[in-house]
Formats: structure tokens, sequence, C-alpha cells
């Protein structure tokens, strides 16, 4: 079980990267590896509250407890300063995406990219996704709607990953275990604070 006190959990605005208990989703860890965002984290989320976040996956978008990340292998909270008028502007755009389509051929855009599999393969996925996004792409959607710029940079929604994610700004990391395979991925960025 991973676990963090209140002090060390996130707040209300903060970006939350969880690794999956479900082993199918080594092959998102595996692409994001051949991606060039090599990470553990298979899955973002937003913190909506102290004890809920905005959870967006197949089957659509919705508000679920913080107290069930504990059944995260691992966890990490964003650490990217935020004023107060920018954490409510976040969360007040955020609960306008609830009910967001998902979509897994996001990552077949993003596989695309990277491989450079040409402007007519790429435009073809892009417009297969149209508005539905993956779970990272919809958290810079809503950090880009209320106005502020995810770790003050400004990322394209369409082409980042968790693993992306995990990669720029502070995080703040929670571990529960050894991840077994994974575990070559689990080094995080440089300085960033790792809890037990």
């Amino acid at each position: 079980m991973t676990t963090w006190s209140a002090e060390e959990g996130p707040r209300p605005g903060d970006v939350i990267l969880a690794v999956s208990k479900n082993p199918k989703w080594a092959i998102y860890a595996t692409l994001q590896l051949i991606s060039g965002a090599p990470s553990m984290y298979t899955h973002a989320a937003l913190c909506l509250s102290e004890d809920t976040y905005l959870d967006h996956r197949p089957g659509g978008t919705q508000i679920r407890a913080l107290s069930g990340l504990s059944e995260r292998p691992a966890v990490a909270f964003s650490r990217n300063p935020l004023t107060d008028d920018q954490r409510s502007a976040i969360v007040e755009t955020a609960r306008e995406y609830l009910d967001s389509p998902y979509t897994f051929w996001r990552f077949g855009y993003l596989f695309g990219q990277t491989f450079h599999l040409g402007k007519k393969i790429v435009g073809a996925l892009d417009k297969k996704c149209g508005e539905a996004s993956i779970c990272s792409g919809l958290i810079l959607k809503i950090y880009a709607e209320a106005g502020v710029p995810f770790a003050g940079r400004s990322l394209d929604p369409r082409e980042a990953s968790p693993g992306t994610l995990s990669h720029i700004g502070s995080w703040a990391h929670y571990q529960a275990a050894p991840l077994g395979f994974l575990d070559p991925l689990t080094a995080p960025a440089e300085g960033t604070r790792v809890y037990p």
C-alpha cells in the first residue's frame, strides 16, 4: 500500500501520476519508452479537493476518492508552484470536463509523431481522435483553458503522455514496493524528492 501524510498529499490543481495495478498497462509503459518519455507512470489525474480527484480513462471522466490511490504501487504528486487563484481556476475548469471522451488512438498519434510516419498517417490518427484524449492530454487541456501553463511550459495536449509529464517540473514520489520489470523506469527526474 502506498501512503503519504495529509501535508505531503496533493492539493487542488496538482497533477497526480500513478502506476496501474493492471498488467496490460505495461504496454503503455513500453510505448512511452519507445516514444522517448520513459516512465513507470502510465496514468495521470488531477486533484480536485483534499479527498477527490478527476480521473479520465476509458468509459469517461469521473470524480473518485483520493483514498483509492493508496492501492496503486506508486504515485507522484506535482510540486509546481501555483497560486490559490490558479488552483481555483484549474479545479473549476476540470469540473467542466466530466464525461469527456477517452481514446486509445491518441497513443497511435503519439507513436506516429515520434516515428515520423508522415503527415497523412498522423493527420488521419489525429482526425480519428477528434476531441477525445488520453488522461495526460485532458489535464494539459484543462491547464491551458484555465490559463496556467503546466510547470511554466506550453505543451500540446495531443503530444503528451503521463511519461512526458513525469519529466517536466517537480514531483513528490511515493512507492510502496519494487515494481519488478518497471524498476529500470523508476528513477525520478533529477532534483525530485522521493519518499519511502
